[in-house]
């Protein structure tokens, strides 16, 4: 009798735990029809009507899945938000990571990081499938905040735990992170002494070799992978590699340079091919034959072309002026042109591409830089040079693009009372002082008190000279500024510094500028010490105008090509734009430092 009792009891106890077991795993209630399944409306209202939290999560994630296919992200992010992330569970999980995916569509790569950051510390984000999930979504986002050195490091790690299925687009991904990488970033991954990445980072350098030739590249690559049998490169070498062994068949033969030889742009143009003719003979034969066109001999562009078209050229390089660059938008361009200039508004045209100095690159390096340091909002700041002002209204245009908050906009009379004035309005200065003589007003008496700055610059992009940047950066040290950092462009690096200028004038100022000018082993031989840094820049643009004629083949066939030249990491876009990512760099103790590898915090977290 006592052993049927323990059995009864062993199996109403089973019975017990089969009933839980099934509670678990049972099926989410559905629509009634086969039409409100696909609704989100329809998973919307049975989430409403289940008094269950987290089943109806399971609902609500089914409703914001179907946003999503159909771009109501705004809405789906909602119902995320307010029904499904909050929860400690697989639906939970599910529904960070199509929070983070949505807003990269969104553009706000920042917040996609904190929800994958979420995801993260979830247990099942431990599963190897979850885990890479997070890392690919990371790995993206990434890319989209053009942090190359981290996209780089996750997309290597995926590498090791992807299906086979999936490494092939994560391999093509990993290559086109190391070639988006700046020399200073290169060298960065390089102290970590990874062979796989340093692998890696050997094959792009062979690429960055600008004065081997082609074929000298596809020897320096074949001999790399006679003894690196094992990497992934040596196996599926890149595009670019395969490309390689054809691009002299490929390359132009001819090639035309259409520039004002003479007049007042005829320094300029002469500056170009110093560079490009250093470039031209560096190179070993055979080499493409040149002619050259001097625009200032013909009364409008189109018969220089004209002229330029006898030459029975395979490319064009030039013009140089922008009304010149506008008239090529009357024309039917037979052969392809690389323009060396842009205008600000430029429609896409067939055969017609544009390499420049913009400062457009500049600042969308420099607000990529800030967002990467968390910065969120800041200011402008500016002289009342005409360029200057254009340059400022670029910079806003671009925040407003790139989801950067601007709290203010400001240009100021160069004068020390005209200064003094606009950083204390800029810094609302002024406002504390108006406070404290209203309160003094009210009270009959004087009072005591110390003014502070605004709190919430995260850093003020700056318009200007290296002399109007020595007048501004003591001025908002002086009123309470002194851990916002300036940023701006190549154009406040117009002079070279004298014994006169206090480090502490120049210090905390970041600016972009193109790699010839920071090296300091003088590899760019067409620089002469006694260049100014403007001519430095116009050799630069010549050099990297033969560098993208000869490569012009790869650009045309590798949608993602990226090459390694004078003025930074060149790339072409849809818009037919060559753009190029250069160095950050700031002066410590009076002398130029890269900005990125800095161990200080240069920008106020918000």
């Amino acid at each position: 009798m006592r052993i049927i009792t323990l059995s009864l009891f062993a199996v109403l106890l089973s019975a017990c735990n089969s009933i839980e077991v099934q509670q678990e795993t049972s099926t989410p209630l559905t629509p009634t029809t086969s039409f409100e399944q696909n609704t989100p409306e329809s998973w919307i209202k049975l989430a409403q009507s289940d008094k269950n939290q987290k089943s109806a999560a399971e609902h609500y994630l089914k409703a914001a899945e179907l946003l999503a296919e159909e771009n109501r992200n705004t809405e789906a992010l909602t119902l995320l938000t307010n029904h499904v992330i909050n929860f400690k569970t697989l639906t939970s999980f599910k529904g960070l990571l199509l929070a983070a995916s949505i807003n990269n569509k969104q553009d706000s790569p920042l917040n996609a990081l904190s929800n994958l950051s979420k995801a993260k510390r979830l247990s099942m984000a431990n599963h190897p499938d979850n885990s890479n999930k997070i890392s690919l979504l990371r790995s993206e986002t990434l890319e989209k905040l053009e942090s190359w050195p981290a996209a780089v490091k996750e997309r290597l790690k995926l590498s090791l735990s992807l299906p086979l299925e999936q490494l092939e687009n994560n391999q093509n991904q990993l290559w086109s992170g190391i070639q988006n990488l700046t020399d200073s970033e290169v060298n960065y991954l390089q102290n970590g002494n990874d062979p796989i990445l340093n692998g890696w980072l050997h094959i792009s350098s062979i690429l960055r070799k600008n004065s081997l030739t082609t074929s000298e590249q596809i020897v320096e690559f074949n001999n790399w992978q006679q003894g690196n049998l094992l990497h992934p490169a040596s196996s599926a070498p890149p595009k670019d590699f395969l490309l390689l062994s054809s691009i002299e068949e490929l390359a132009p033969k001819r090639i035309t340079l259409v520039l004002p030889l003479s007049g007042k742009l005829s320094k300029a143009s002469r500056a170009i091919l110093d560079g490009f003719f250093y470039a031209y003979f560096s190179q070993s034969s055979p080499r493409p034959q040149l002619n050259l066109v001097n625009t200032e001999n013909f009364e409008s562009i189109e018969d220089a072309f004209n002229e330029a078209y006898t030459t029975s050229p395979d490319l064009i390089i030039g013009p140089l002026q922008k009304n010149h660059v506008a008239g090529l938008n009357n024309l039917e361009l037979v052969v392809p042109t690389i323009s060396l200039n842009r205008l600000d508004f430029q429609n896409t045209k067939a055969n017609l591409f544009h390499f420049s100095l913009n400062s457009s690159d500049e600042i969308i390096e420099l607000i990529r830089y800030a967002q990467n340091e968390g910065a969120q909002r800041g200011a402008i700041l500016s002289t009342q040079d005409t360029w200057a002002i254009r340059q400022s209204d670029d910079f806003k245009t671009i925040a407003k693009d790139k989801n950067m908050e601007l709290l203010a906009q400001l240009d100021y009379e160069n004068t020390p009372q005209g200064r003094q004035n606009t950083i204390k309005e800029l810094l609302l200065i002024n406002e504390s002082q108006d406070r404290k003589k209203w309160l003094e007003s009210k009270l009959s008496e004087n009072i005591v008190s110390t003014e502070r700055s605004r709190t919430d610059l995260d850093y003020v992009f700056f318009a200007g000279r290296f002399d109007d940047a020595k007048q501004i950066r003591p001025l908002l040290d002086f009123y309470f500024a002194e851990t916002i950092p300036l940023l701006s462009t190549s154009t406040i690096n117009n002079k070279k510094l004298d014994d006169l200028t206090k480090k502490e004038d120049i210090e905390r100022v970041i600016f972009s500028e193109i790699p010839s000018i920071i090296e300091k082993d003088n590899t760019h031989g067409s620089h002469k010490n006694s260049d100014s840094n403007f001519i430095k820049r116009l050799k630069s643009l010549g050099q990297d105008s033969y560098l993208i004629a000869n490569r012009f083949p790869i650009f045309q066939q590798i949608k993602n090509a990226k090459v390694s030249g004078s003025t930074g990491i060149l790339s072409l876009n849809e818009q037919h734009v060559f753009n190029k990512r250069s160095e950050l760099v700031t002066y410590r103790q009076g002398r130029l430092t890269n900005a990125k590898e800095s161990n200080e915090n240069e920008l106020t977290s918000p």
